[in-house]
């Protein structure tokens, strides 16, 4: 009986919970480049790119390469040290790794 008032307790409040953020407390969120900041490409070998790929993991197929520097990344999604990334009209995971937060200030 408790277990039945709780769950139903909780679908009756999880609209409110996600809707003012206290639900996904502590989850990544997307960034948006003008108001709040993004990523940017980091520790990438000026003669190199940082592969965009299908998914994440290395065996996954490249989509596109971003320079070193290249800035308004962002992050959508995490699995492991991949993040799941969007860029002008590019979507792909990276390694985490070479990304970091950017404020755009």
């Amino acid at each position: 009986m408790v277990r039945r008032v709780i769950f139903t307790a909780f679908f009756m409040f999880a609209p409110t919970l996600l809707a003012t953020g206290l639900l996904t407390a502590g989850i990544e969120r997307a960034h948006a480049c003008a108001c709040c900041g993004s990523y940017q490409v980091y520790n990438v070998a000026s003669n190199d790119v940082l592969n965009v790929r299908t998914g994440p993991s290395v065996r996954f197929p490249i989509v596109t390469g971003l320079r070193n520097g290249t800035q308004c990344i962002i992050i959508q999604a995490r699995s492991g040290n991949w993040v799941k990334i969007s860029y002008a009209e590019h979507t792909g995971w990276v390694n985490a790794r070479y990304l970091q937060y950017f404020s755009g200030s």
